[in-house]
């Protein structure tokens, strides 16, 4: 019997590994494009005289969703390290409860409740070192890196509600005194699985995290947020 089983094993681990395919790398260099939809908020940080209304917008502003998308590129150093950066577009930011209108005096025609969704508009610079742990057509990897992310502007998307029922939609853009730049520090992990000898997608679950304050201001703020990238590679 100790023989028997010993020869079935002695097959399986033959056919397991007969049936791993050699893969080949995608090549030195690789462009994609990717999108991830995001989960993204801030965290404040005020000195003693503003933290009251650190604190209040902490109880006002909640989470929104945002995305990240554009185009990547690689270049691998090996069968498990690739450099990766890009050229990305995001939306960041965080939006608000429903706040009631409660005035001193009666306003005609003022809305009763309203809604704001910040916007902050981003072009992302990542750079990024990819190590693969597996080798093969599903291939598992860590990521880490920085990314340096330019201020574009914000967009302020508002809803009103009104006594009578009926809703307003408004939207204010402006560029406010944000910081130009901004270092946000990146992790993530994911697989990357091979379709054919130069076509490779992914699917990486990322954490991006500023590093820099947003804005110089007495209440300073960090944005971060968590995604899903979606790419598809192409071999150059």
């Amino acid at each position: 019997m100790k023989k028997l089983i010993f020869a079935f094993f002695t097959i399986l681990s033959f056919e397991t590994y007969s049936q791993t395919p050699e893969i080949k790398p995608l090549g030195k260099f690789a462009i994609g494009i990717t999108f991830s939809p995001d989960y993204c908020y801030r965290t404040l940080n005020a000195d003693a005289s503003s933290k009251p209304i650190a604190d209040m917008r902490d109880e006002e502003e909640i989470a929104k969703l945002g995305f990240t998308t554009g185009a990547t590129l690689f270049y691998t150093l090996g069968s498990r390290v690739a450099l990766e950066s890009g050229l990305l577009f995001s939306d960041k930011g965080e939006k608000t409860r429903e706040r009631k209108y409660n005035f001193t005096e009666p306003i005609v025609n003022a809305p009763v409740a309203g809604t704001h969704n910040y916007h902050y508009f981003y072009i992302d610079v990542p750079t990024k070192v990819n190590y693969y742990l597996t080798i093969g057509k599903m291939k598992a990897f860590v990521s880490a890196g920085t990314s340096t992310n330019i201020f574009l502007k914000e967009k302020r998307s508002s809803t009103y509600t009104y006594a009578d029922g009926r809703t307003e939609d408004r939207t204010v853009v402006s560029k406010p005194g944000f910081s130009r730049v901004n270092l946000v520090a990146l992790a993530g992990f994911g697989v990357d699985y091979t379709l054919t000898e130069n076509l490779q997608i992914r699917v990486e679950p990322i954490y991006r995290r500023s590093i820099t304050s947003i804005i110089n201001a007495p209440i300073k703020g960090y944005l971060y947020s968590a995604g899903i990238n979606f790419g598809v590679y192409m071999k150059l």
